[in-house]
């Protein structure tokens, strides 16, 4: 009907490690959170928990042996075919323009992402929008070196 009740604390255990400005996507039965800052570093786990048939969601887990190649925060993901990506974000003090990639297999689990060769933002940014029009991914806003008004889009072939 278009409402939303009130939040209330999930019947699930919490994150492995605390995160915010952190990625998460759904893919199959399963939510991915990764990336993101825990406190006092940056993060480059990965955390998987099942989506029960009654919608509820799993305990989250650690993914063994599958991390980001780079630890960053205030990113954005998408999936695209048989893969996930993870755009921009920030390390340190400097804004990514990198993108990184981790191929979704058939069972739904992921490979450890690595670097996409030849592909990055023009401008690195972080905290920004992302969203998928038609065959396009556009990234909007965000911060670098300052605030951000620019967008800038990719083909999804």
């Amino acid at each position: 009907d278009g409402t939303l009740s009130t939040f209330a604390p999930a019947t699930v255990s919490t994150l492995v490690a605390a995160r915010f400005e952190h990625g998460s996507v759904v893919i199959g039965d399963s939510v991915y959170v990764f990336g993101g800052f825990g406190g006092s570093l940056l993060l480059d786990s990965v955390e998987r928990a099942t989506i029960n048939s009654n919608g509820t969601i799993s305990s989250f887990a650690t993914v063994s042996g599958v991390t980001l190649a780079t630890a960053r925060d205030g990113l954005v993901s998408t999936v695209v075919g048989d893969s996930l990506f993870v755009i921009g974000g920030i390390s340190g003090s400097t804004a990514l323009g990198s993108v990184e990639a981790a191929t979704i297999n058939p069972d739904g689990s992921l490979s450890t992402f690595s670097p996409v060769n030849g592909v990055a933002l023009a401008m690195g940014r972080a905290n920004f929008a992302g969203l998928s029009i038609g065959n396009s991914l556009y990234v909007l806003g965000g911060a670098s070196a300052s605030q951000l008004g620019s967008v800038e889009a990719a083909a999804m072939p």
